[in-house]
């Protein structure tokens, strides 16, 4: 009885080895239609990446183990697919894990408050810190009013500001003072000045360039009319 019991595993085991072997490209090639599926249900953009590159991996291995003659269509756009999504996974690990040069505490605490809640990365806030210019502004200085077109925004890190509407009222979610971070369920939003006001100063510009590109001429009429 155990030589006979040997003997079928022997035969299972050989069988299941031949059924492997002639379904592996199978067996991968719905193992990366898994993982392509799976990626459109996750939100982070590196998983994404990465199982969109097992599913291209697999494609390529699928058709790679058919018999000849090779199908190259399939094998060139399924490479295509994997060095694009190699490349952005790259980028995104950089951006995220990449080294950042040393925040002073004051840059530690806007960030924390204003930038990481939000899903900011610490190199994308050190670009923002490399173009933003830090100022400081006297008591009662005017930053934007109501209907102004603002190139700029600004972040109150220290010190406070009242918003104000035209019958002089003050408005908290327009204003910053300091403990509105725990006091206010939104946080310190009012700590954020020409926001809104830079939205439709870029739209304002993108509506001037679509305008010219439906009427060229436009523009240098209107300033050859202005110089006459």
């Amino acid at each position: 009885i155990t030589n006979g019991s040997r003997t079928n595993t022997k035969k299972i085991r050989k069988k299941f080895l031949k059924w492997l072997q002639e379904n592996a490209g199978i067996l991968i090639l719905n193992i990366g239609s898994i993982a392509t599926l799976t990626a459109f249900t996750r939100n982070d953009m590196l998983e994404l990446r990465m199982l969109s590159m097992v599913g291209s991996t697999s494609t390529i291995i699928y058709f790679l183990s058919r018999p000849p003659p090779f199908m190259k269509g399939p094998i060139i756009w399924s490479s295509i697919f994997l060095c694009t999504n190699a490349v952005m996974a790259y980028y995104i690990l950089e951006e995220r894990e990449g080294k950042t040069r040393q925040f002073t505490a004051e840059e530690e605490n806007v960030y924390e408050e204003h930038f990481l809640p939000y899903g900011v990365t610490p190199r994308q806030y050190e670009k923002l810190l490399n173009i933003a210019e830090k100022v400081k502004l006297p008591r009662g200085k005017i930053l934007i009013q109501q209907a102004e077109l603002f190139d700029s925004v600004y972040l109150v890190t220290s010190g406070s500001t009242d918003g104000m509407t035209n019958m002089s009222r003050r408005v908290t979610a327009a204003s910053s003072t300091k403990g509105n971070r725990n006091a206010l369920a939104g946080g310190d939003a009012g700590a954020w000045i020409g926001e809104l006001a830079f939205m439709g100063y870029l739209e304002h510009g993108r509506e001037k360039q679509n305008l010219s590109k439906k009427d060229p001429s436009s523009s240098d009429g209107g300033s050859g009319s202005g110089s006459g």
